[in-house]
């Protein structure tokens, strides 16, 4: 599956709505871009496999300063066993399908998902 025609409706409807005036608010802040990768598989985040017609997950990692906004935005730390005693600070959105991390060395990164069958969030990684 390709990525890109995957969120080529999005990104279309997003650009007819900016340029045509029907978002509200000048004040609106442009998109920027990111880095990221990503997985599309089918089973589960543990053990993936091949996605199929019927099982398609989207498994999203965002590291850089697109991450560090994301963490800061997040609000409190959150006790964390898969980290416990390695010195990183995690956050996660309410549901928990969006976790951001702020690693040892002052790195940062977030992961979601997505059930691409369902439209569904899920959780992006594993501990």
């Amino acid at each position: 599956m390709n990525f890109a025609r995957l969120l080529a409706p999005f990104a279309a409807t997003a650009l007819l709505l900016s340029s045509n005036g029907a978002v509200e608010g000048a004040d609106a802040p442009p998109y920027a871009s990111s880095r990221m990768n990503y997985r599309i598989y089918g089973r589960d985040l543990g053990d993936p496999g091949p996605a199929t017609s019927t099982d398609a997950k989207l498994s999203v990692f965002v590291d850089g300063k697109a991450a560090k906004e994301l963490f800061d935005r997040l609000g409190k730390d959150r006790y964390d066993a898969c980290t416990d005693g390695q010195n990183v600070r995690v956050r996660v959105a309410p549901g928990q399908q969006l976790r951001c991390q702020r690693e040892a060395d002052a790195t940062y990164n977030c992961t979601f998902g997505l059930d691409l069958k369902t439209g569904r969030p899920i959780p992006g990684s594993v501990c």
